[in-house]
C-alpha cells in the first residue's frame, strides 16, 4: 500500500502543532505493508493538489486542511483532517466544499453535539482522532504559581474560561495568532508548554455550547499541572479522564462552589494518563492502524475509533 502524506510548511510556525507533529512523527515509524511518501508544500503555496498526478497511490492523507485542497481524485482513498472547526463560525461552506472529495474525515470533535448536528450529512465518513500532547522536555520551575488560563477571553465563545479567570484572578496567556510573520515564536510550541508548567492548576474550556475537547485537555496534565476542564459531557470518560482522580471536570454552573485544593496525586495521575495514552506517538499509531485496517479489510467501521482508543487504554489489540 502506497500512501501520500501532504503537508504545508505554513504549520511550522503557527500554533497548529497538530499537523506538524503528526507529519514529523509519522515518517519515523517503520510500517509493514505500507510505504509512506511525502509531498511537502512551501508555506505560501495555496494551490490545490492535483491528485491525478499521483494515480499510483492507494491513499492520500491531507495534513493541509486550512491551506491546500485536494482535487481530481482518481482511485485513491482520501483522508482529510478536520480540526479547529469552531473558528470563524465554523467556516462551514469552505469545509464542506473541501470534504466532498474525502473518503474519510479524521475529526478531532466527531462525537461532540456541535459536530453531530452541523455535520450530520458527513458523519458516516468521520473517524474520531483526538488531540494529544507532544513530548517536549519541560523543566518545572522551583516556584509554582496558582492557576493559569490560556487563550482568548471572550465570554460569548468561552464562558467557562472567562468565569474561571474572574473567580480565581488567574494568570493569563494571550493567544499568539496565526500569522507566521507576526506570531511570537516564544509563545507557541515548547514556549507554551514552559508557560503551562508554572502552574499548579490550568484551565481547558470546551467552548460553551459547542462542547469540544481541545489540545489543552492533554497538554495541561502532561506538564504535571492539574487540569480543570469544562465537562463537555462526551468523550472525556472514553479518553480516561476521571473527575477527582486525574483531573477536575466541572460545568460552568459548578464554578461558584469549586475550591482550589491542590493534590499532587491528581497531578501525577493526569500525567500518567496523558504520557501513556495521549501523546503524538499514540495518535500516529492510531493512524497507522486505520491505514492498516483499510489495507487489510478494505473499509473502516464507524466505531473503529472508539475501539482503538479503548484498546490503547486497556492494552487490548484491535483488529
Amino acid at each position: 500500500m502506497k500512501v501520500l502524506i501532504v503537508y504545508n510548511h505554513f504549520y511550522d510556525n503557527v500554533p497548529l502543532g497538530f499537523y506538524r507533529y503528526i507529519h514529523q512523527e509519522l515518517l519515523k515509524y517503520p510500517i509493514p505493508e505500507i510505504d509512506l511518501y511525502r509531498l511537502e508544500i512551501p508555506a505560501d503555496d495555496r494551490k490545490p493538489v492535483d491528485l491525478s498526478k499521483y494515480e499510483g497511490f492507494d491513499a492520500v492523507v491531507n495534513l493541509c486542511p486550512h491551506t491546500n485542497e485536494v482535487v481530481n481524485k482518481t482511485t485513491q482513498k482520501v483522508f482529510y483532517f478536520l480540526d479547529d472547526m469552531h473558528s470563524k463560525d465554523g467556516n462551514y461552506e469552505n469545509y464542506f466544499r473541501m470534504t466532498e472529495i474525502a473518503d474519510y474525515l479524521l475529526c478531532t470533535y466527531k462525537y461532540s453535539p456541535f459536530v453531530q448536528e452541523k455535520w450530520r450529512d458527513h458523519l458516516h465518513k468521520m473517524i474520531w482522532f483526538p488531540h494529544f500532547a507532544y513530548p517536549f522536555i519541560v523543566r518545572r520551575p522551583p516556584v509554582r504559581l496558582r492557576i493559569g488560563v490560556a487563550g482568548i477571553l471572550n465570554e460569548k465563545e468561552y464562558p467557562f474560561r472567562v468565569a474561571m479567570q474572574k473567580k480565581f484572578d488567574a494568570n493569563t496567556f494571550e493567544h499568539p495568532g496565526y500569522d507566521p510573520k507576526t506570531v511570537d515564536k516564544s509563545k507557541i510550541n515548547e514556549g507554551f508548554y514552559k508557560w503551562l508548567a508554572n502552574f499548579k492548576f490550568s484551565v481547558a474550556s470546551g467552548g460553551g455550547e459547542r462542547k469540544y475537547i481541545i489540545s489543552k485537555y492533554f497538554e495541561i496534565p502532561f506538564v504535571k499541572s492539574i487540569l480543570i476542564g469544562e465537562d463537555v459531557g462526551w468523550g472525556l470518560s472514553e479518553l480516561g479522564f476521571k473527575n477527582g482522580v486525574n483531573c477536575y471536570l466541572l460545568k460552568k454552573e459548578e464554578i461558584d462552589d469549586f475550591k482550589l485544593n491542590y493534590d499532587y496525586s491528581i497531578a501525577m495521575e493526569g500525567y500518567k494518563l496523558v504520557s501513556r495514552h495521549h501523546m503524538v506517538g499514540n495518535r500516529v499509531q492510531m493512524l497507522i492502524r486505520i491505514l492498516d485496517r483499510l489495507y487489510s479489510k478494505g473499509s473502516i467501521p464507524y466505531d473503529f475509533d472508539l475501539k482503538l482508543i479503548r484498546g490503547d487504554l486497556s492494552g487490548k489489540k484491535v483488529d
